[in-house]
């Protein structure tokens, strides 16, 4: 049962270690090795796999989790690491031990697993401060989510490790990703953040830049022709890939079939699933 503030009441909490044994046991450990003397650091592609599935921990049990049972401890970057190296030891080696903090208390020469940490704790902190005002409005755009369903509007479709291994997820792209400094999603951005104070507003040329980098990112992942997709709404969500920024979320349908490795779930089953407590 749930409160009017979505957090749940006549059930206990789980204590937060054993929260996130179980995530670490979930979504980390199958890339971990077993002994930290086979931990290989010169393979860059295992660091930044590790590090976005500690990303994932970290906002599972940080916001989600917490949002369900407000009265646990928010962990802190230091907290998070010290908890998630007792749950899985290996994960020590790729923590930097000799990092320093500057003057006004900043970490610097972290790892790859450690900045996702920290990062991650830092968009957790951005999505509380989302309860006390619409403090959304004002954040850039970072990227693009697509909730792409078929056309009879009963099944949406989900890429399994896309993002995280071991999750499924919506079809989704950074606004930037081309490497284009001049593009205009890059130009908006640096826009957007002349301003902290008022509501972002959102050219028609970004808007349409926007679609297209929507609709791409779909022809890409499923092999849907654009002349076979249609946006039915958009709205601004909040980003889970950088601090205080957002998503444009499409919801787009589609009347071509779709590649086999997108998986496709009935629309009504996804969204319960998503709305369970860990």
């Amino acid at each position: 049962m749930e409160a009017e503030d979505g957090s749940s009441s006549g059930s206990s909490s789980v204590p937060t270690e054993d929260v996130i044994q179980t995530l670490m046991e979930a979504l980390v450990e199958p890339l971990l090795p077993l002994k930290s003397s086979q931990v290989d650091l010169s393979d860059l592609s295992l660091q930044q796999s590790i590090a976005n599935q500690m990303h994932a921990v970290v906002l599972l049990y940080n916001y989600y989790h917490r949002k369900q049972f407000p009265e646990l401890e928010f962990l802190d970057f230091e907290s998070f690491c010290k908890v998630a190296i007792n749950s899985k030891p290996t994960l020590l080696v790729f923590l930097e031990q000799k990092k320093k903090c500057n003057v006004d208390g900043a970490y610097k020469d972290l790892s790859i697993v450690e900045k996702a940490i920290m990062d991650a704790c830092n968009i957790s902190i951005g999505l509380d401060t989302l309860k006390d005002g619409p403090t959304m409005e004002r954040w850039p755009i970072s990227k693009v989510a697509i909730f792409l369903i078929d056309s009879l509007k009963e099944n949406c479709s989900l890429h399994f490790g896309a993002k995280t291994e071991g999750v499924w997820s919506l079809i989704e792209k950074n606004d930037g990703e081309t490497g284009d400094s001049e593009s205009v999603g890059a130009k908006q951005k640096i826009q957007n953040k002349r301003s902290v104070t008022c509501p972002v507003k959102v050219s028609n040329s970004y808007e349409a830049h926007l679609q297209q980098l929507a609709i791409s990112v779909v022809k890409e992942k499923t092999g849907i022709d654009p002349t076979d997709l249609s946006i039915l709404e958009s709205h601004l969500t909040y980003s889970l890939s950088e601090a205080k920024t957002t998503a444009r979320l499409f919801i787009m349908k589609y009347q071509s079939a779709v590649n086999e490795d997108v998986f496709q779930v009935p629309i009504k089953a996804s969204i319960d699933r998503s709305d369970t407590s860990l």
